[in-house]
């Protein structure tokens, strides 16, 4: 599968990569759509942060799931808030993931995490 992979500042490539391994409280997601976050920003211009969230804001489909998934199967739609999404397959755990309805468009799901943890305004 192509994955975008972080070499250096500057420095992103595509490249051919093993498709990721699911784990038996995990979901693999085909990868519709992956926002640039302000840090992926950060980290291309300047540097990785020490625990990175590069490629973090994805939605996708539903491809397969683990053993003991509970909750989600395969074709739902879903928003996941994982690192590393910057590929066509990304493997997440399921407490890392919100279905999101069939009427809404890939380009909204993957604004919704920014969209999240924006600062409530005061009220004052």
């Amino acid at each position: 599968m192509k994955m975008a992979v972080y070499h250096g500042i500057r420095d992103l490539r595509v490249e051919e990569v093993k498709e990721p391994k699911l784990g038996p409280k995990e979901v693999k997601i085909r990868v519709k759509y992956c926002g640039i976050c302000g840090s992926d920003l950060h980290e291309y211009l300047h540097g990785l942060f020490p625990q990175s969230p590069f490629g973090h804001e994805a939605c996708g489909e539903i491809v397969e799931v683990g053993q003991e998934v509970k909750g989600f199967q395969a074709r739902e739609r879903v928003i996941a808030f994982e690192k590393g999404a910057y590929a066509e397959y990304l493997v997440c755990p399921q407490e890392r993931l919100i279905k999101i309805p069939q009427d809404m468009s890939w380009e909204r799901a993957a604004v919704v995490e920014p969209l999240a943890v924006m600062p409530a305004r005061s009220m004052a």
